[in-house]
């Protein structure tokens, strides 16, 4: 039996734990984090599954998370990374570099999963694209062009499996493409996302 999804999920509840954790007095805010990703390859995961994907859904998640000024919550008399280096510019250049490192990953195992010819592939590579839409939007600012425009081409990307999908999983796409094109109208910059919306729809 291979245990690939309980080590995603015990890995994605870690992650999701580190929001409040500090990070290493010697080694700097993000030494877990690095050590978790140049892990993650050491580990023999099934491509056809997107186990690893999730995983890295989650990292990009967290990474957005402390992208922020004040995170979202926080533990009494525990110093998290906002109070420790929020703000500081070699923070956020290295929160930078670990973040577009890892969306380029995520990029390629997506792109991986939509040329897997096992049935199911490319549903898997539509739920995670929606899953990492549904994380940008939650932490990301969509009034930034790139940042919604990035989310409008997932958003393509999940539409085009529709003719596969469950009737579960279109209520996921549709749902999706209705939040994400709502917090963008709000935010004054929806025009790309206008265009994928019609996609979902279409």
């Amino acid at each position: 039996v291979h245990t690939e999804q309980r080590l995603s999920s015990l890995l994605r509840a870690l992650l999701s734990t580190m929001v409040v954790s500090p990070g290493h007095p010697e080694h700097g805010p993000f030494y877990i984090v690095r050590g978790l990703l140049n892990a993650l390859p050491q580990y023999e995961w099934q491509a056809h599954t997107g186990a690893q994907a999730g995983v890295l859904v989650a990292v990009v998640a967290l990474l957005c998370t402390y992208a922020q000024r004040r995170f979202p919550y926080k533990v009494e008399r525990v110093e998290s990374n906002d109070e420790l280096y929020g703000g500081s510019p070699a923070y956020l250049e290295e929160l930078s570099e670990l973040l577009q490192t890892s969306v380029q990953e995520l990029l390629r195992q997506l792109t991986v999963l939509g040329e897997r010819s096992e049935p199911g592939a490319k549903a898997v590579q539509a739920r995670l694209a929606l899953d990492l839409v549904n994380e940008l939007a939650e932490r990301m600012d969509l009034a930034q062009a790139g940042t919604a425009d990035f989310v409008a081409q997932l958003l393509q990307l999940a539409a085009r499996a529709k003719g596969s999908m469950t009737m579960a999983e279109r209520k996921y796409l549709s749902n999706t493409a209705a939040m994400t094109l709502a917090r963008a109208q709000a935010s004054g910059n929806a025009d790309g996302l206008v265009a994928a919306s019609r996609a979902v729809h279409g």
